[in-house]
């Protein structure tokens, strides 16, 4: 499973309802955490059979515009929220956090594991990139 670009509306079949009404069975079916099974059972299956690679797992942060919603602050790049992955090395997401865009993203890395669906080893690689790179979160993932 890789993340992609949004879907556009237009590019929907015409078969589909409207907009908003899709939109209220998103929203209804991510309350029922439905989402949030099928990624649970994705990740199981994927450790049942061997693929999981949780020796090397890596991180990282984008902004992600927004005016207003729960997780939403102000930084250099206007208002927003910053949405960050963790997968493992073949790109299979085993966590993802959304959250204010106002701290670096070094002082995400580690909540971000709390995020992890999967318990992850003491001798775990992380790779990230140069924003996350800080001499006080190598000390600390060290412990």
């Amino acid at each position: 499973m890789y993340f992609c670009q949004a879907v556009v509306v237009n590019d929907l079949p015409k078969t589909f309802p409207s907009k908003s009404v899709c939109h209220q069975r998103f929203q209804k079916r991510s309350q029922l955490g439905v989402f949030q099974q099928a990624w649970q059972r994705l990740l199981l299956l994927k450790k049942q059979l061997g693929q999981l690679n949780l020796e090397t797992i890596i991180g990282d942060g984008t902004f992600i515009p927004a005016k207003k919603g729960k997780d939403v602050g102000p930084t250099k790049a206007g208002k927003g929220s910053k949405g960050m992955p963790l997968t493992d090395a073949e790109g299979t997401p085993i966590g993802v956090m959304v959250t204010n865009a106002s701290p670096h993203e070094v002082k995400l890395i580690e909540p971000l594991f709390d995020h992890a669906e999967l318990p992850l080893r003491s001798r775990t690689r992380l790779l990230c990139d140069r924003a996350a790179d800080s001499l006080s979160l190598r000390e600390s993932l060290k412990q």
